[in-house]
Parts: structure tokens; sequence; C-alpha cells
């Protein structure tokens, strides 16, 4: 019976190793193979900038409270 606890863990554990060491590998062939998927990446981060400079053109003018005080 213990035997049975002990080897449940161990059996995950291994099948979670296996695919963490799979993926990466896995998913650098994919986007080498296909140029559309690394176009989706740098118009994501495209996105991001311009949400970022968005946000400090909106709020660069406004102070926080402890600046008012002043």
């Amino acid at each position: 019976m213990k035997m049975k606890g002990l080897l449940q863990p161990g059996f995950t554990n291994i099948s979670r190793n296996v695919a963490q060491s799979i993926s990466p590998s896995t998913a650098g062939y994919i986007l080498q193979s296909v140029s559309f998927l690394a176009s989706l990446f740098l118009i994501g981060g495209l996105l991001k900038i311009v949400y970022d400079v968005l946000l400090y053109v909106n709020f660069k003018k406004i102070k926080p409270p402890e600046e008012h005080k002043k």
C-alpha cells in the first residue's frame, strides 16, 4: 500500500518534467517555420508600446496628492 502512494507523485513529476523539456523545442520549431506567428508577437509588442505611450500622455499632467500639498 505504501508503495502505491509513493509512485503516484513520482509519476506525476516525471510526466510534468518531460512535458516541460519538450515544450520549448516544439515552440521554437513552430515559430521558425511559420513566420506568421512571429508577426503576431511583433504586432502585440507594438500595441503594448502604443498603449504605454497613450497612458503616459493621458496621465503626465496629473500630479499625486503629495505634490499638491507643497
